[in-house]
């Protein structure tokens, strides 16, 4: 398996992977959610303006990661992995590789705290849930890995538009 930085041409082969992996997130959740409507334009604009990494497998896109940086932590704001792939922990690997790749204080990300299997995946990588918030129709947890030792991080403020 190799890890690189996506490009414009891996657009394709990322919304894909992108709309299947976030069907299954949105039967879990009950609702529509942001990633099936992703675009193929947005998923240009997040390889441009985001650190986009790849998991790569037998020249097959398994796995994603995006990164953004907001001051000093980095947003997690879209992980996914094929359904194939996940007994190998792709996403586990894809957050091990953003670990060593950002220099931040911490890693944040939302997502449903419904689905168990999610919370748990999240808190095996180091995640711990800071807040919890209703604003989409289900409660989507802010997950926290700090990656250094502050705790006068305002999370919620930094995130408060994801």
């Amino acid at each position: 398996m190799i890890f690189r930085k996506a490009t414009q041409e891996d657009a394709k082969d990322l919304i894909t992977l992108t709309h299947t992996a976030f069907l299954r997130y949105e039967r879990e959740v009950g609702q529509r959610v942001k990633g099936v409507s992703e675009t193929f334009d947005d998923i240009l604009y997040d390889i441009e303006n985001k650190y986009v990494l790849l998991a790569i497998d037998d020249n097959e896109l398994i796995g994603a990661i995006r990164l953004e940086h907001i001051e000093n932590i980095v947003y997690i704001s879209r992980l996914c992995a094929s359904e194939n792939n996940k007994n190998i922990n792709v996403g586990a690997m894809l957050l091990d590789k953003a670990k060593d790749l950002v220099s931040a204080d911490a890693l944040c990300l939302h997502t449903s705290t419904k689905i168990s299997s999610l919370v748990m995946f999240y808190y095996k990588c180091g995640f711990y849930i800071e807040s919890i918030k209703h604003d989409r129709g289900y409660p989507r947890g802010l997950f926290v890995c700090n990656l250094c030792e502050k705790d006068k991080i305002d999370y919620q403020l930094l995130t408060k538009n994801k």
